[in-house]
């Protein structure tokens, strides 16, 4: 089985060159590998976001997330330190800045009443934006639509 069947979709951060490096609102270049129609393939993409935010949160080792505790899940700013960013076959993504791994959940998520759900389930509600700048198969002109293995 191939890496790219076993993974829903990684992004590969590149830094950007530059005065807004430094930034916190420096706009991100991401390579997003997929499985395309014809087997592996890719996008490379400007000014990422992740529902419209360029930031994740932390899960913090919680299994089950509510409105509650997901206001108190820490920030984290995508931003040239973090090195990828992977949904495994499980559907929980995950960020890795250096060797480490740490699972997130999108930023700018609403909660109906009561509901609680696992970061696989939030997961699942991450819309990935950006400008594409090229791609492989050539002509690709959206983000592909993530979807869980």
């Amino acid at each position: 089985m191939s890496f790219l069947k076993k993974t829903c979709f990684v992004l590969i951060f590149a830094a950007v060159a530059g005065t807004t490096l430094h930034s916190k609102d420096a706009p991100l270049t991401a390579i997003e590998l997929f499985d395309g129609p014809s087997g592996a393939a890719f996008v490379q993409l400007a000014g990422v976001l992740i529902n419209g935010k360029a930031e994740v949160r932390a899960c913090g080792g919680a299994t089950q997330i509510n409105k509650s505790n997901y206001g108190k899940l820490a920030k984290i700013q995508l931003n040239p330190s973090i090195t990828s960013i992977e949904r495994d076959a499980s559907g929980t993504m995950t960020i890795t800045r250096g060797t480490a791994s740490e699972c997130v959940v999108p930023s700018n998520l609403k909660f109906d009443k009561d509901e609680t759900l696992t970061p696989a389930q939030l997961a699942e509600r991450a819309v990935l934006q950006g400008q594409v700048l090229s791609s492989s198969p050539p002509g690709i002109t959206e983000v592909p639509a993530s979807k869980r293995p």
